[in-house]
């Protein structure tokens, strides 16, 4: 159940974040942002 919540949080994360902030910074910032908001 992890794994599959990891990876759904992180591709709606992602989505979100790119446009919102840089590039580089957002794949980054959204793998860390989506286990914690997860939780």
């Amino acid at each position: 159940v992890p794994l599959t919540a990891s990876t759904k949080s992180r591709t709606g994360s992602q989505f979100s974040v790119p446009p919102v902030g840089a590039s580089p910074l957002t794949p980054v910032t959204s793998t860390v942002a989506a286990p914690t908001s997860t939780s």
